[in-house]
């Protein structure tokens, strides 16, 4: 269903915070195709940070479609392979459950034998009986959503387990237990999607890393994640961004008309971090833009001023293509010079020694980073998104 666009009121710039229910608007339209999705499938997201991924995950776990649990956790933070386990049980328990009976579960994981589990979910009640052999955190996990879907079953319910900034924690744990256990608990994860073949329990896997990057680290292929539908979220469309710049305007000043409105939203393409930085320096006080050239000077202001101190929005190729890096660099660098195919990429680094083999690759982790898109009819690479490629450029000093 289409969501209503409410009248212009007064929003504040939350900088990276949670933003109230009602402030996230736009996402309405996205959030009821995945709920479509998972009915068949459970879900990866990988989009980059600043998107506004949280939020959008955060709404559709506040309000779940008839029939469904849902519980968002975010992992980030999450450093070994119990520490996750323990995690995603306690903050199921509080977002979803009874915290007297989730601490019981809590306990025996932490002396790893499991006698008997009891469970409630939204008045869902579940008891597992086990002997007294040792298990892992993980197996405890399993015992626990294999039992929840058994019942969710019978009582007609499935649950949603939203997993933020999962990829950052597989590669937490790789760094801290080493790559075979990440490796391992990645396939256990996809071994436990598949056991539940009811469909009770569903996932949503998202994070600003990317698995890409994880399993290339973990040198694994993508067969741990194969199972999972693919979907994205992308900025907010025209209609909302301009209402968007209104409303932060409005914030600003009660009088404000929101006539720079439009041109804040188009030279922010619609990501709702770029406008709020843009709107934070008219509120240090630059001049509202009065037409698109304008708002591009103020974007090279806010991208390049106090504000954007750790700026995330660019960080992928220092902190995730290691000796790579270089030649990520250069592929944007040209990339925002003008367009061009993957072959006169190739060509013009060839020159510099680079293999076109490596070439190819760093291209298609910067595609899966969605800093560069292919187009499909004329095979041109650009960059995904304008408004990062004038930041970029602004801070590799290349602007005109």
């Amino acid at each position: 269903m289409t969501e209503t666009m409410p009248p212009i009121r007064p929003i504040r710039i939350t900088s990276g915070g949670q933003v109230p229910l009602a402030d996230i608007v736009g996402r309405s339209d996205t959030i009821s195709a995945w709920w479509e999705d998972l009915d068949r499938t459970s879900l990866r997201l990988n989009e980059p940070r600043r998107l506004g991924k949280t939020t959008a995950l955060h709404k559709m776990a506040s309000a779940p479609r008839p029939g469904w649990l849902a519980a968002h956790t975010t992992m980030e933070g999450r450093t070994t392979t119990v520490d996750l386990v323990n995690h995603a049980l306690r903050d199921l328990q509080r977002r979803a459950g009874n915290p007297a009976v989730f601490g019981e579960v809590q306990g025996r994981l932490r002396r790893a034998r499991i006698k008997q589990i009891k469970v409630e979910v939204k008045g869902v009640g579940i008891q597992v009986d086990a002997d007294s052999t040792p298990e892992t955190s993980f197996d405890s996990l399993v015992r626990v959503l294999h039992e929840t879907a058994r019942v969710l079953t019978e009582r007609h319910k499935r649950l949603l387990l939203i997993w933020d900034e999962f990829p950052d924690a597989i590669r937490a744990i790789a760094e801290k237990e080493g790559r075979g256990a990440a490796a391992d608990m990645m396939a256990a994860f996809r071994g436990l999607r598949e056991a539940e073949s009811t469909g009770s329990i569903r996932w949503i896997l998202c994070g600003s890393i990317g698995f890409h990057h994880v399993l290339r680290e973990l040198r694994s292929g993508f067969a741990t994640i194969d199972d999972l539908g693919v979907t994205t979220l992308g900025p907010l469309t025209a209609d909302w961004s301009r209402w968007l710049a209104a409303c932060l305007l409005r914030a600003l000043d009660p009088r404000d008309t929101g006539a720079a409105a439009p041109w804040l939203a188009d030279a922010s393409d619609g990501i709702p971090y770029i406008l709020e930085l843009m709107v934070k320096t008219i509120a240090q006080g630059a001049a509202q833009p009065a037409d698109a050239r304008a708002a591009g000077r103020l974007l090279v202001s806010a991208a390049t001023g106090p504000l954007t101190e750790g700026l995330p929005l660019l960080e992928r190729v220092s902190r995730f293509y290691g000796d790579t890096a270089p030649l990520a660099n250069t592929i944007l660098d040209r990339l925002a010079e003008a367009p061009r195919t993957p072959a006169e990429l190739v060509r013009g680094l060839r020159t510099t020694g680079m293999n076109a083999d490596v070439i190819d690759r760093v291209i298609e982790l910067l595609t899966y980073d969605h800093y560069i898109r292919r187009d499909g009819s004329s095979d041109l690479l650009t960059w995904t998104y304008p408004s990062l490629m004038t930041i970029w450029r602004a801070r590799r000093g290349r602007l005109t």
